[in-house]
């Protein structure tokens, strides 16, 4: 075992898997991806804490990995957790001591989640690991918005796109 030191969060270590949003919608799956060194390797990590909306102090939306089930859960009824691992960074499952990592998470925001109108989401993550040391980074550049109506919007058109294909609106014969 080497010596102990701070697990460190990479620089860019929030990262939507099909790039930034700028707005997430009910009942879609997003994948994020949360890059990180441990020197010690996957077997020193305690904790990883993921706030999707660290600066909104009464939900901040988050999210937690912990070693001792090696299982996320969710501290709010607003997301939902798809699936959850960890992963070496050729996205297979870590060895004990590698130390190049990454926590990746698929969540499903609901629809009960408060839109905040022009109100941005700033997301943070916190890992410790087991002697307590830890890193801290905030993702001011991933700010997000919340919203149900584009979602309605896009599910109405496919509605009416289906209606029109099944021989409904439009699609009756004379």
């Amino acid at each position: 075992i080497m010596n102990d030191g701070s697990p460190v969060i990479d620089g860019d270590g929030f990262e939507w898997t099909d790039g930034r949003k700028a707005w997430l919608h009910p009942d879609q799956r997003y994948e994020l991806n949360i890059p990180f060194t441990e020197v010690n390797g996957i077997s020193d990590i305690h904790e990883i804490t993921v706030s999707l909306a660290d600066n909104i102090p009464s939900d901040r939306l988050t999210l937690k990995w912990n070693s001792t089930n090696k299982q996320c859960t969710s501290e709010t009824s607003h997301i939902i957790i798809a699936s959850c691992r960890i992963n070496d960074r050729n996205g297979l499952t870590p060895d004990p001591f590698d130390q190049d990592l990454a926590l990746v998470l698929e969540i499903i925001p609901q629809w009960t989640m408060p839109d905040l109108g022009e109100m941005r989401r700033e997301p943070s993550v916190t890992i410790q690991d087991r002697a307590g040391n830890e890193d801290i980074a905030t993702f001011p550049q991933n700010r997000w918005r919340f919203s149900a109506e584009m979602a309605a919007v896009v599910l109405s058109r496919r509605l009416a796109e289906s209606a029109i294909g099944c021989g409904g609106v439009g699609g009756g014969s004379s």
